[in-house]
């Protein structure tokens, strides 16, 4: 069954809300998991927090969550939500490179053409700095400005996994 306008719109709606609702998530979440010591009790709370010193072991297992397997449970979620996040925007720029691809080459350069490395391989990437796409970028940083080796970008391009070893083999190939 093939897509319909209204059906990638509603999509696209939805992806929106979802966007708009994490913006409110995400610094909410952060100041909690800052601002608290485990699980959003206040700093005070824990052993020996009471009168005199005393301690109360059931509140303290409470308070430090050692029931818990990540006692920190408001910086998990945290860290958490930050992981799931920089999925989703990975899986959202290869939609896009995807829906690029299906699409006729631009006829002008114009600064949104996209990645200039990846374009060696007629692939689209967004431009994240210097006319590159973040992989092409970080690339670039890291081996004193040169772009990755076409058989890099193909990998990448075919959704495998850029290791240690598959640089190694192919930077050896090409000497």
């Amino acid at each position: 069954m093939k897509p319909t306008a209204l059906q990638t719109a509603d999509c696209i709606t939805q992806i929106e809300e979802l966007a708009a609702r994490l913006r409110i998530l995400e610094p909410n979440l952060r100041h909690r998991a800052e601002d608290t010591a485990l699980d959003g009790y206040p700093r005070q709370s824990g052993p020996g927090a009471g009168q005199h010193g005393q301690g109360d072991p059931v509140g303290t297992t409470v308070a430090m969550r050692l029931d818990q397997p990540h006692r920190d449970t408001q910086a998990h979620a945290h860290t958490e939500l930050l992981s799931r996040l920089d999925q989703a925007r990975r899986i959202l720029e290869q939609a896009e490179s995807a829906g690029r691809q299906a699409l006729p080459p631009p006829t002008s350069q114009a600064p949104d053409d996209g990645c200039v490395s990846c374009a060696r391989i007629k692939t689209w990437s967004p431009i994240h700095r210097a006319k590159r796409c973040r992989f092409c970028s970080d690339w670039a940083y890291a081996h004193s400005g040169e772009d990755p080796p076409v058989d890099i970008l193909r990998a990448r391009r075919d959704g495998r996994r850029i290791t240690t070893r598959l640089i190694d083999t192919i930077t050896r190939r090409r000497r």
